[in-house]
């Protein structure tokens, strides 16, 4: 259940960074199928299979099943799976938002920068460059 969570945090970290209005995402309840739609349209890019993973904890309503029906744990995603969704929404949410913030005229999203490049490698040059400032 952490891991699903813990999706569910990083997706509304990125929604709230973009701008949505708290509300809307209070009104998700624990929807991650929304969360991501939402997240995807901010520029969040995701492999498709993780994408359809999100999709299915949402319609299988995996949430409610471990907080609430533990019993019912044998239909739940396997742990490899939803491991690798975590790493992947949180790495690359956290590059997305420590990314420079968009300008306006800009037609491209941030999520462009990612295209090509290792989000790893884009999250500890951002790190370096937070601790070189804090030196200064």
């Amino acid at each position: 259940m952490a891991a699903i969570h813990a999706i569910e945090l990083y997706l509304t970290a990125l929604l709230l960074h973009f701008g949505l209005n708290p509300n809307q995402i209070r009104k998700m309840q624990h929807d991650l199928s929304a969360r991501t739609e939402h997240a995807l349209e901010a520029g969040l890019r995701l492999r498709a299979k993780t994408a359809k993973h999100l999709q299915s904890l949402s319609q299988n309503r995996e949430y409610l099943v471990t907080r609430y029906g533990p019993e019912l744990a044998a239909t739940t995603s396997q742990l490899n799976r939803l491991t690798a969704t975590l790493e992947e929404v949180a790495t690359k949410v956290t590059v997305l938002i420590t990314l420079p913030p968009r300008r306006p005229k800009q037609s491209h999203s941030a999520a462009d920068e990612l295209d090509g490049q290792n989000p790893q490698t884009l999250l500890q040059e951002a790190k370096s460059k937070d601790t070189t400032n804090a030196r200064q």
